[in-house]
């Protein structure tokens, strides 16, 4: 028996694995908003990206990558607020990549 539960202990190690997730800071105080749209070109693809309620009552951006391809990625985000009566946010750019290394950065020519 104690053969089996360690054999399906690594089982669960091995098979168990965390996928890359896009995390934001919380809402400042003041209206929250209600929902968040990723759009990506070309296309556009265009996903709704999940909320959570932080300790202190704020939300926050926490989507799960797992789905998504490897490359690279650039999102144009948008949120908005139903409840709150207001203007969709400013459109925000997040770049990043999935199953690649990132590029180098500071290339330059020197003499």
């Amino acid at each position: 028996m104690k053969t089996f539960i360690a054999l399906f202990a690594l089982f669960l190690s091995f098979s168990v694995s965390a996928a890359p997730f896009v995390i934001s800071d919380p809402w400042p105080v003041g209206p929250q908003p209600d929902s968040c749209i990723a759009s990506e070109l070309p296309g556009p693809t265009t996903r709704s990206l999940d909320l959570e309620v932080g300790e202190t009552g704020h939300k926050y951006i926490r989507e799960d990558l797992g789905d998504a391809t490897d490359g690279s990625h650039t999102w144009t985000i948008v949120c908005s607020s139903n409840t709150a009566g207001i203007a969709p946010s400013v459109p925000v750019d997040f770049t990043f990549a999935i199953g690649a290394l990132p590029g180098p950065n500071g290339l330059r020519l020197i003499p």
